[in-house]
């Protein structure tokens, strides 16, 4: 992969995995593996601008997304072996598409942010088309209307598995809720902290925390209505990720070494977080920790850069971050952006880059006891 920033990746079995990205506005990238990810071969695929993001609703349909001041998807009813460029609602607004969450082939929703700052959604209206849904005017639960909420960026975005209709996206300052797969939207409560909203997770459709900048988390145990910010602990850190594993436990990282404070908090009662930075290096400091994948209140996975050494490193806990195995650190000045894992928890796959422009992902087959580096796609 080198010479290509990777963006997104899609696991649709046990043997096939797509990968896309690209490094500027106009380098669109894409390659896929039959293989489990031993090795990849380019993809030709429709898009000739950057992409952001990739998800498939089945087997056979996928979506990518991204594009350069106007925002541009792609489909594939194959499996990826032929895309086809979509042309709707969606084409027609300034900026980029950024996320894509995926309910099943025949629903999916795309978010990003304009180059103006405005924030937009869209939603796949037919088996083929995303049409854009105005998010430029949300209105509060009482009625009154925010034309405020026009200039905001969309960075992360919440489906509830069991409807697919219960949906919370956050921004700068703000978290907005449907209830109806994304046709109306409504500001939540008085969730509008200051600074940026960086991340959502949901334990169910009612019980949400929202997590940013300076430090800044809070809560919802009514679905929205109300949201009360909590304190971790600390000053300064960005709570970037936030993944809760039920209705009452979770874990957030934080991603900034001039914080004071915790580095990794869990939460095993529904109402405190605790520190769980335990035995990482340093006691936390000096890490920029941006991958998160939990699976209970007790084992996870987090993922950053170790600026003390200058390298990327995986931590793995079994015993609700009292102690820390590291699990892998690279030769090189690089940074582990993002974890994902198959529900065997065996199988999973990291995202790193490094500051020469080069960019890979490493993958793991036995719970991250070994990451191999897969590098094998010849731009």
């Amino acid at each position: 992969f080198t010479g290509h920033t990777l963006r997104g990746v899609e696991h649709l079995s046990y043997g096939t995995i797509l990968v896309a990205g690209g490094t500027n506005a106009t380098d669109s990238f894409m390659a896929s593996s039959t293989d489990d990810g031993l090795t990849y071969a380019t993809t030709t695929h429709a898009m000739t601008n950057r992409i952001y993001d990739i998800g498939c609703g089945d087997a056979d349909t996928c979506w990518a997304v991204g594009g350069n001041g106007s925002p541009v998807q792609q489909r594939t009813d194959n499996g990826g072996s032929t895309w086809t460029l979509l042309t709707n609602s969606l084409r027609t607004l300034g900026g980029e598409l950024l996320s894509l969450s995926t309910v099943n082939g025949s629903i999916a929703y795309t978010v990003g942010g304009g180059v103006s700052g405005y924030g937009k959604i869209g939603k796949t209206s037919t088996s083929t088309n995303f049409d854009n849904i105005s998010m430029n005017q949300m209105c509060t639960p009482t009625g009154a209307c925010d034309s405020s909420q026009t200039g905001l960026n969309i960075y992360g975005m919440w489906i509830d598995p069991a409807d697919g209709q219960t949906m919370y996206v956050t921004g700068s300052s703000y978290a907005g809720k449907s209830t109806d797969g994304g046709a109306t939207w409504a500001l939540t409560g008085d969730s509008t902290p200051g600074g940026s909203v960086l991340d959502i997770s949901c334990g169910s459709a009612n019980i949400c925390y929202v997590g940013g900048s300076s430090a800044f988390m809070a809560k919802t145990i009514n679905g929205g209505t109300s949201w009360t910010t909590i304190s971790p602990g600390g000053t300064d850190m960005n709570w970037g990720t936030i993944k809760m594993v039920s209705a009452t436990e979770g874990w957030a990282v934080a991603a900034d070494v001039f914080k004071t404070g915790p580095t990794v908090v869990r939460m095993t009662d529904g109402s405190t977080w605790a520190d769980a930075t335990g035995d990482l290096p340093n006691g936390g400091d000096n890490l920029y920790l941006y991958g998160l994948w939990a699976v209970s209140s007790s084992t996870a996975w987090v993922a950053g850069r170790n600026t003390s050494v200058s390298k990327a490193g995986i931590w793995y806990t079994t015993d609700g971050g009292t102690t820390w195995t590291q699990q892998h650190l690279t030769t090189v000045n690089s940074d582990v952006f993002d974890l994902f894992f198959l529900p065997d928890n065996l199988h999973g796959w990291a995202s790193v880059g490094d500051f020469s422009g080069n960019y890979d992902i490493l993958q793991t087959t036995n719970g991250g006891s070994t990451w191999t580096l897969l590098d094998d796609v010849t731009p």
